[in-house]
């Protein structure tokens, strides 16, 4: 418990200390809260939850501990009065509950009909102009995927953003995927 104690203070000093230093660990909270969440999602069966579960789910508390944190650190600090503090922590509050409740309705629907398909949706920045039609490929992994829904198989070699993670999520809970990519042109 000693050493736990000891690296959450030097922590936060450094965190304290560094330039911008609340913003990152905003963010990378809200990032690593979200790869966590999908790896509990991957161990939701029907069978008893094993250790796993349960360390996944106390992952996904402990950075929202510290992503409240660094949100109280960081807010006192980009308001200039009292006024807009209190401002700012309300619709800060409000946001973070509607946005709950938001996303409770579609998990809620989801699991009452079970999804039979995830369709992920993107757009890439390309060589169009946006005076034609916006070219729009979809693909899948799966050629049984592929073959029901005429799809193609992507070709794409490169990094992966979060459609990427989620197709995987999908394939790997037992959901078919498609993706679909709008090209786009980059002054858009």
């Amino acid at each position: 418990l000693a050493i736990v104690r000891a690296q959450w203070d030097l922590s936060r000093a450094l965190i304290d200390r560094l330039k911008g230093g609340h913003r990152f660990v905003l963010i990378g909270t809200m990032v690593a809260r979200s790869v966590i969440a999908w790896f509990l999602i991957a161990q939701i069966s029907d069978d008893t939850p094993g250790p796993l579960f349960f360390l996944l789910a106390l992952l996904v508390l402990v950075g929202q501990r510290a992503y409240n944190v660094a949100r109280s650190a960081l807010v006192p600090t980009v308001v200039t009065s009292d006024d807009e503090l209190v401002e700012a922590n309300s619709k800060l509050g409000m946001l973070s509950g509607i946005m709950g409740f938001v996303a409770a309705g579609p998990a809620l629907l989801f699991s009452l009909i079970g999804p039979e398909m995830v369709v992920t949706l993107g757009a890439l920045m390309a060589d169009v102009a946006h005076s034609r039609p916006i070219p729009v490929s979809a693909t899948s992994d799966s050629e049984d995927t592929r073959h029901r829904h005429d799809l193609e198989m992507s070709s794409y070699e490169g990094p992966t953003g979060i459609v990427g993670v989620l197709a995987d999520a999908a394939t790997q809970v037992g959901v078919a995927s498609a993706a679909c990519w709008a090209a786009v042109p980059h002054y858009a």
